[in-house]
């Protein structure tokens, strides 16, 4: 998972600015443009994208995945038995908006979820590391 800005402009970008991707009039930028007002973006490596995905990210112009990072919250699993574990995905699969490629499974919902997340870990007694929130 890499941060990365974009710039949403109908306008012809300066050769100046390097676009690294870009999406319709949403265009990617690895540095943030000091003038300009920038959203931030997650780049991921989704695994498995849900029906919700739509609503909190896309896929690029050359199918890059991006999510909008002030929107979402991202964590995995620590410790945890196998059955609580089981249970415990079974109830983030309704909220759930992507799983990104890792070492671990990274599991991503909307940043509103976050205390629900606990709380349903805690029931399950599940440990979880959030890496966004």
């Amino acid at each position: 998972m890499k941060h990365y800005y974009g710039y949403e402009s109908e306008e012809v970008i300066p050769d100046q600015m390097t676009i690294i991707d870009s999406a319709d009039d949403l265009f990617i930028f690895e540095k943030p443009l000091l003038d300009k007002e920038l959203i931030p973006l997650l780049k991921v490596h989704p695994q498995k994208t849900t029906k919700l995905f739509d609503d909190y990210g896309f896929f690029s112009d050359n199918g890059n995945c991006y999510l909008y990072f002030e929107m979402i919250c991202a964590f995995l699993i620590s410790k945890g038995n196998e059955q609580q574990v089981t249970m415990f995905l079974f109830q983030v699969e309704e909220e759930l908006i992507a799983i990104h490629e890792d070492i671990k499974p990274i599991f991503i919902l909307g940043r509103q979820h976050d205390l629900l997340i606990q709380k349903w870990a805690a029931s399950y007694k599940v440990e979880i590391e959030f890496l966004i929130s």
